[in-house]
């Protein structure tokens, strides 16, 4: 222990209140512990202060968990949700809980420990509406979405608040590795021609956003209808005009 450690232990022993002390950042020093993955310190919060936190520190700043997920110290996750297992339950300012934030990263681990722990986690929502699989597909991490199937409902009834799918939001977002995973596996079928509440399919969010090599995959896939219209009765073909003439520049994959 170092001599900054030694003086925290002192400073919480002789005043657990200590450790829910919010700076300006939102930050407490159990989030500041969790961040720098001092599990002593974390420890020594959660056995002095635990049984005597009220609902309003609890809540109150940035969540633990999601500082030990973000700096992916699964050592200071493990001993959190052993020890005080409501924090799983609090968002950020986005509503994204811990789950979220797994996923999105990437963490393969730290999404199996949760899972494992809080399978519900599996299908809550953010404020956007947008399930942990959605920021998996967002970011690109097949690993993480297959793992969280596992865990889901149908992929037709994993839909955000617009009626995007999973095939969707890697299709705006570019994530090739994800298309070509999705056209592989017959589960799936059903997205590939799927409308959102705009009536885009993918093709036409990867047309729109200019993503050439996810079109590519899509349109030599003979499962999908190219002449799918949208709301404003055009095809992906079509969406794909008008980007090119409103950004006749546009960056590509």
């Amino acid at each position: 222990m170092n001599s900054y450690e030694g003086i925290a232990f002192r400073l919480i022993n002789s005043d657990p209140e200590v450790a829910f002390y919010i700076n300006n950042d939102l930050e407490s020093p159990l989030y500041l512990a969790a961040k720098a993955g001092i599990k002593d310190i974390v420890s020594r919060i959660l056995e002095l202060s635990f049984m005597n936190m009220t609902d309003q520190q609890v809540t109150a700043g940035k969540s633990p968990l999601h500082a030990a997920i973000s700096s992916r110290n699964i050592d200071v996750l493990q001993l959190i949700l052993q020890k005080a297992p409501q924090f799983i339950h609090l968002s950020d300012e986005e509503g994204r809980f811990p789950l979220h934030y797994a996923a999105s990263m990437g963490y393969l681990k730290e999404v199996r420990f949760i899972l494992d722990q809080f399978a519900p986690s599996a299908v809550e929502k953010d404020k956007s509406g947008l399930f942990p699989i959605h920021w998996a597909s967002i970011k690109g991490h097949v690993a993480v979405i297959k793992l969280l199937l596992l865990h889901c409902p149908e992929p037709r009834e994993l839909l955000d608040q617009n009626g995007c799918s999973i095939l969707h939001f890697a299709a705006k977002n570019g994530k090739h590795e994800i298309i070509r995973y999705i056209l592989k596996d017959k589960q799936f079928e059903v997205l590939v021609n799927m409308k959102d509440k705009q009536g885009n399919t993918s093709l036409h969010l990867a047309a729109m956003h200019w993503h050439p090599k996810i079109v590519s995959a899509l349109t030599w896939d003979s499962r999908v209808n190219l002449a799918l219209e949208n709301d404003e009765g055009m095809t992906a073909l079509d969406a794909a005009s008008v980007t090119l003439e409103m950004h006749p520049h546009f960056n590509s994959d």
